[in-house]
């Protein structure tokens, strides 16, 4: 950073600058759209016609633009990343500037300040930039670092609220449409995202659901056989193509929820086969006892049957005693 002293108008300048930044560090939750507001606020101080912030990410690039002609446009476009030679060292020119911003965790930033004029960048523009960028720096790391604690506070309110729908008095239906209108809120886009879950023949999705080439899958493995899936869908014209939608926190919490959704089927699946055993068992008991009774029932009617069958018995053999004591 030039250590040659500012005047007052342009810590003036860098105050603001900083205090809109700081504020818009939290205010925004695209990346996106608080890139396109720093550009903003940068055209607005250096007044050049065009700030472009150009975020390199393995063999991606992409490019927060933003122009002035006769009012501020803004641009958000996916290119093919081409060199890193400037990223590595500034380079001025009449009209152009390159400043590398840095290293924010797995991706580099560079700056590029571009003016219609012949002799733009005064040795005190370049002082405010000097100043400038370090600020920005450690904003959009503050608004990353902030944007990943608010998405992990998400996911962790998520899996709590899928847990506290594992009720036995739920019914399966009713678990797995309460958790497709859990998922979506944690996801980083929840307006676009749309939630389907499969289950042998049923289907259940959120509202008004909408298909999309955009979307990540898990199956349900019960028993260890697949026997459904889970997806969440993407459904955003303004995400730009090639960039990874889903946060690598999105994917590991789909699978946790497929494997919660797994035991809790299996569960489910437990308890229906345990109440049939005890309905089968009760219903054995049952006969069983009828069993009992009926042959205690059967002993005491043949108890006088036996008599009377004797008696019976008897009194033939009295007859004929009495046919043979006549004869003689």
């Amino acid at each position: 950073m030039n250590q040659e002293i500012l005047s007052d108008v342009d810590y003036v300048k860098l105050f603001s600058f900083s205090r809109d930044i700081i504020k818009n560090a939290s205010l925004y939750e695209s990346k996106i759209d608080f890139s396109l507001e720093v550009n903003i606020s940068l055209l607005k101080i250096l007044k050049c016609r065009s700030v472009e912030l150009k975020e390199y990410t393995g063999s991606d690039c992409i490019s927060y633009y933003v122009k002035y002609t006769d009012k501020i446009e803004t641009e958000v476009k996916q290119e093919k990343k081409t060199s890193y030679n400037f990223i590595h060292k500034k380079k001025k020119s009449p009209s152009l500037i390159t400043i590398p911003l840095g290293k924010i965790e797995n991706s580099h930033f560079v700056y590029i300040f571009n003016s219609n004029k012949e002799h733009p960048f005064s040795d005190n523009n370049l002082k405010i930039i000097d100043a400038l960028i370090p600020i920005i720096h450690d904003a959009i790391n503050s608004r990353r670092v902030q944007a990943a604690l608010k998405e992990r506070i998400k996911e962790l309110s998520c899996l709590y609220k899928i847990c506290q729908t594992f009720l036995p008095e739920l019914t399966l239906d009713e678990i797995l449409m309460k958790i497709v209108k859990i998922l979506p809120p944690a996801m980083q886009y929840p307006k676009y995202a749309f939630v389907r879950i499969f289950y042998k023949e049923n289907i259940y999705k959120t509202k008004k659901f909408l298909s999309s080439m955009n979307f990540i899958k898990e199956d349900l493995y019960i028993n260890r056989k697949i026997q459904g899936s889970i997806e969440i869908h993407y459904v955003k014209n303004d995400i730009l193509e090639g960039e990874k939608i889903f946060l690598i926190e999105e994917i590991n919490l789909l699978k946790t929820v497929a494997k919660q959704i797994s035991l809790v089927i299996e569960k489910k699946i437990t308890d229906t086969e345990k109440k049939d055993i005890e309905k089968k068992l009760i219903h054995t008991d049952r006969l069983a006892s009828i069993g009992i009774l009926s042959s205690g029932i059967a002993h005491e009617i043949n108890n006088p049957l036996s008599n009377i069958l004797g008696f019976a018995q008897l009194s033939k053999k009295i007859q004929i005693l009495l046919k043979k004591s006549i004869r003689i």
